[in-house]
């Protein structure tokens, strides 16, 4: 008796916010000062939800040998020449992450707070080009803009590693803010017949390069999807333009200046990474990707199926039907093969899944906004699937939140450890440091030396 009566208030209190969605999105659409007022309104809840968390996470890691004008040496950065004369010598010695490098090493050269500040930024412009990559030239929808950021939290493997710790959040946060700029351009084209000068060319030619110079597996998958975009253009007879096939040089030219940087046989050398990969283990890292895949984009990728047959069989638009399926395929391509292309690589962190994920939200994104939201039942699946999505958010950001609360106090206590023994040069001796969720950073080999050469102080991690 008593279960049924809280089973009818439960649903009594789910139709109401469903009426309640239904009011705010019909005067949503209708009203452009509101449809600002929200999307507003969604990027302050998640960029502030960043900013806590940022603020939280204190330098770990990479951080303290970037912060240095000579990697595991003294002596701090003071000017741009110093990231400069870094960067060449990481090229030559440890990878060719140059452009990611450059932008973690300005975000640990500012003031930590405006460093957290402008993080947090480009976690916020990040979930608005997913958007927009989503919506296209289409209308808006707030529910969509807040599914694309819960499922950033709730599906991205590793959080901390990419989105709060700086050096990790240049390597995949901002650099895939640069792909995703990068390739707006081919997405949003229609045939409209603008013209591009010299000078725009030329600066989509250097985009190029800059994007391409990113992130190794993402990019690969970006020249996938670029090239089945103008292949797009092609079999639409749309003409081609100029700008789309200098964009596409300039990337693969960046692409090549990443992948070759002697760095990288350097850096496979000192931490003792086979390379080339043997056939044997090629064959190995395809079994453990299909698994790994399976299992973080399972759910996702499921529910793109159900929303691509709700779409396909509510709808009798074949032209718009068929180049919205090409859309949702071409990123789920390009998810794929930034997946696959990692069987040939001796490491695949989770943070690497960074930029494959993001496609897959986007392709997934493109079915969902697709759906009609006229047909009653489509409609509530829609806000059912938004509902959901914030609730698991919810707790996943509770949890997170305690965690690198207790990362951050850890690191206040070693701080003070290393304070007390920097003046007798005591060698100071921690505990190896774990997350407990996807959220934290744990310590790694490479710290210790860091961190020592950061505090000019002896220190050692017991693992």
């Amino acid at each position: 008796m008593y279960f049924s009566i809280l089973l009818n208030k439960f649903s009594d209190f789910i139709r109401k916010i469903l009426y309640f969605l239904d009011d705010i999105t019909t005067s949503f659409t209708r009203d452009k000062k509101r449809t600002i007022l929200f999307l507003s309104l969604v990027a302050f809840i998640f960029g502030g939800g960043a900013l806590i968390l940022n603020i939280k996470t204190p330098m770990v890691l990479d951080d303290f040998a970037y912060s240095s004008a000579v990697r595991y040496n003294t002596g701090f950065l003071q000017t741009v020449l110093d990231i400069v004369d870094f960067q060449y010598d990481h090229y030559f010695g440890w990878g060719g992450r140059t452009i990611a490098h450059v932008i973690a090493q300005l975000l640990l050269w500012v003031n930590p707070l405006t460093a957290d500040v402008l993080n947090s930024l480009a976690y916020v412009l990040y979930a608005f080009l997913i958007y927009y990559h989503i919506i296209g030239r289409g209308k808006h929808s707030i529910g969509l803009l807040v599914l694309v950021n819960s499922l950033v939290w709730i599906v991205q493997p590793n959080i901390g590693e990419t989105l709060l710790w700086l050096t990790g959040s240049a390597n995949y946060l901002w650099c895939t803010v640069i792909i995703l700029l990068f390739l707006l351009f081919y997405r949003l084209y229609n045939n409209n017949g603008a013209r591009y000068t010299f000078p725009k060319c030329i600066g989509i030619f250097i985009l190029g390069i800059i994007t391409g110079w990113t992130n190794e597996n993402t990019v690969t998958g970006l020249i996938i999807i670029v090239i089945l975009f103008i292949l797009y253009y092609k079999a639409n007879r749309w003409k081609i333009p100029l700008w789309s096939i200098i964009g596409l040089i300039g990337l693969v030219i960046g692409y090549i200046i990443l992948i070759k940087a002697p760095g990288n046989i350097v850096r496979s050398t000192t931490i003792g990474d086979e390379f080339p990969v043997p056939l044997s283990r090629v064959m190995l890292n395809f079994i453990a990707y299909t698994k790994e895949t399976v299992k973080t984009l399972g759910s996702l990728n499921l529910l793109g199926l159900i929303c691509l047959i709700l779409l396909l069989s509510n709808s009798q638009d074949k032209v718009l039907n068929k180049k919205i399926v090409f859309l949702y395929l071409t990123y789920l391509i390009g998810a794929l093969v930034s997946v696959y292309v990692m069987i040939f690589s001796p490491q695949f962190p989770p943070r690497a899944w960074f930029g494959l994920v993001t496609f897959n939200i986007i392709s997934l994104g493109i079915i969902f906004n697709s759906l009609n939201s006229q047909i009653v039942v489509l409609r509530r699946i829609k806000q059912s699937v938004v509902l959901f999505s914030v609730l698991l958010f919810t707790a996943l950001y509770i949890e997170g939140f305690f965690d690198v609360n207790r990362i951050n106090n850890i690191w206040n206590e070693r701080k003070e450890i290393i304070e007390k023994n920097s003046a007798s040069q005591t060698p100071c001796i921690f505990e190896n440091l774990e997350s407990r969720s996807k959220f934290g950073t744990s310590d790694t080999e490479f710290l210790a030396p860091a961190i020592s050469a950061y505090y000019e102080t002896p220190i050692d991690i017991v693992y």
